[in-house]
């Protein structure tokens, strides 16, 4: 109601600066960090899908993180670069084979 005050009753702890500024900025440390990198930050899980993709990645690719995410890497690199991309994730190709074909992917 108007005109109601609400007195607390307890003791107050006092904080350092540091101690009230690190809460307030420890829930949003991770979108500080991908807003001062430039450049590409992606996660891929290791058949190669993504799991995260920074918001420049999305520009420079011009999709969106949502298009992106669960699709293959392998979808956007180059086929020639598919064996290397897959060594990189720890995937086994089988003998002689130079191309990555995930299954629901484009490719």
């Amino acid at each position: 109601p108007p005109n109601t005050s609400v007195k607390a009753i307890g003791t107050q702890r006092r904080r350092s600066p540091s101690a009230v500024a690190s809460e307030i900025f420890e829930p949003h440390l991770g979108s500080h960090i991908l807003q001062s990198l430039d450049g590409f930050v992606f996660a891929l899980n290791k058949e190669g899908r993504f799991l995260y993709i920074s918001e420049t990645v999305s520009i420079y690719l011009g999709l969106s993180q949502v298009e992106l995410t669960g699709s293959s890497v392998f979808d956007y690199v180059h086929p020639g670069d598919h064996v290397e991309m897959a060594e990189q994730l720890g995937m086994k190709l089988p003998s002689g084979e130079r191309h990555v074909s995930v299954p629901g992917s484009g490719q």
